[in-house]
């Protein structure tokens, strides 16, 4: 069997050091063991994806050295086959309509948190067929989600391999860590997980070779391929784990090999984030985070005055929406509060002070808001502030699979997990993003 593996970026930022690594593994692999290195483009989100970041995102693996197949598959060219796969689970009675809100479920006293946010307590599952077409008719929104007991009772045990180790999918954990995942809603048609183990079939990959951030979403793209009747990966891929060691000793062997333009002229350095590539010393912030079992990513960039969150984001190479702004403001009796809002985002104080019951909040005046959080302008974040301060954030800021916030210095962001922000720290999901 010919290997063959693939690098499916979305193009909503550029790339960063993960994205290079997680390419240059699986390019090298698969050049390694003689097989096929596919690129693929997911950009499946039309609100977010831009082309400008596409030809951005190839230009740089192309300067890494990175050759690929054409033509390339972009996700957004082939909806209407992500259509048929989820009407024929909708036909099987896989799916249902959900129309709870994203606040709704957090503040489900009963939402536990999983890798992707709150867990679904279930409550549209119960709806009768004759509530949920009553709630479709009235164009109330819905998001389709997957019944995950039913799905599992219609695959029975399933399991697959890990770096060459067969794993037995562990239906609880799925159920405690993902639940009844959504796989559609109106303004995105299908899921990531759908999508990514539709194309993996369609292309024919043997290995899929990407971050241990994702390691959680393998059983369910599991359960997806036996719903969908897909193509599973043999259950040897030792000729994949032998080219990617292959890989890593050539590279390791190599130091940092300087890649080169096609013209052979030193091309421009890629627009790639280098994770920490300095030390910095532990942070309140960082202290709270270690203690309280939190794992983060560390992003050090030189720190420009008054760049905000566009010069941090540009500077990362990610989207400004994913970077998370902490501002302190005041209610009117001087009372501190923490609102986490999106960098491409203002606050709407008039929403805010409605939504709190409040007579008014503003943002407090720089010495001010040191003496609250302890932090110095710039350098503000949540976690680890002098006094204990309730912390809001926009509920839409929890939809994200990661977010990239201060870490408690100037140039210094963490990337974590959104849960984090309600699991961990206690923080109210609230709606005041100012509306353009």
């Amino acid at each position: 069997m010919v290997f063959v593996t693939r690098f499916a970026p979305s193009p909503n930022g550029y790339l960063h050091l993960g994205h290079a690594y997680s390419a240059l593994a699986a390019f090298d692999a698969a050049r390694a063991a003689g097989g096929r290195f596919l690129l693929r483009i997911e950009d499946i989100d039309g609100a977010r994806s831009r082309p400008e970041l596409d030809a951005a995102i190839r230009e740089d693996l192309a300067w890494l050295g990175i050759t690929w197949e054409e033509p390339v598959r972009r996700q957004s060219e082939h909806l209407a086959e992500y259509a048929a796969d989820l009407a024929g689970l909708d036909e099987r009675g896989l799916l249902y309509p959900c129309f709870c809100t994203r606040r709704e479920i957090e503040t489900a006293l009963v939402a536990p948190h999983g890798p992707e946010g709150a867990i679904y307590p279930g409550t549209c599952r119960t709806l009768t067929q004759s509530e949920r077409a009553e709630r479709v008719a009235s164009g109330r929104p819905f998001a389709r989600r997957l019944d995950l007991a039913q799905a599992l009772a219609t695959t029975g045990p399933l399991d697959f391999v890990e770096s060459g180790t067969r794993v037995v999918v562990d239906t609880r954990r799925l159920a405690r860590e993902i639940g009844d995942v959504v796989l559609a809603r109106k303004d995105v048609p299908a899921s990531y997980h759908l999508a990514v183990v539709h194309d993996d079939a369609l292309q024919g990959i043997t290995t899929v070779i990407r971050g241990v951030d994702l390691a959680f979403a393998t059983p369910l793209h599991r359960l997806l391929q036996a719903l969908l009747h897909l193509h599973s990966p043999p259950p040897d891929h030792g000729r994949g784990r032998q080219a990617l060691r292959q890989a890593r000793r050539r590279r390791d062997a190599a130091g940092a090999p300087r890649r080169r333009g096609h013209s052979g002229r030193a091309a421009r350095p890629p627009r790639i984030v280098v994770s920490k590539d300095r030390h910095v010393s532990e942070t309140p912030a960082t202290a709270w985070l270690r203690r309280n079992g939190v794992a983060f990513s560390e992003h050090v960039y030189d720190y420009v005055d008054h760049g905000g969150t566009a010069e941090s984001a540009r500077r990362l190479g990610v989207d400004e929406h994913l970077v998370v702004k902490t501002l302190v403001m005041e209610d009117e009796n001087g009372r501190p509060l923490l609102v986490l809002m999106h960098g491409d985002r203002s606050v709407s104080t008039k929403t805010l002070v409605r939504e709190l019951r409040r007579k008014r909040i503003e943002p407090c005046a720089p010495a001010v808001a040191q003496r609250h959080s302890g932090y110095q302008i710039g350098g503000t974040s949540p976690f680890g502030t002098r006094k204990t301060i309730p912390v809001y954030v926009e509920a839409s800021v929890l939809d994200l699979a990661t977010i990239y916030i201060n870490g408690g210095r100037r140039g210094y962001l963490v990337g974590i997990a959104p849960a984090v922000l309600t699991a961990k720290l206690a923080a109210t999901p609230v709606h005041c993003a100012a509306v353009d």
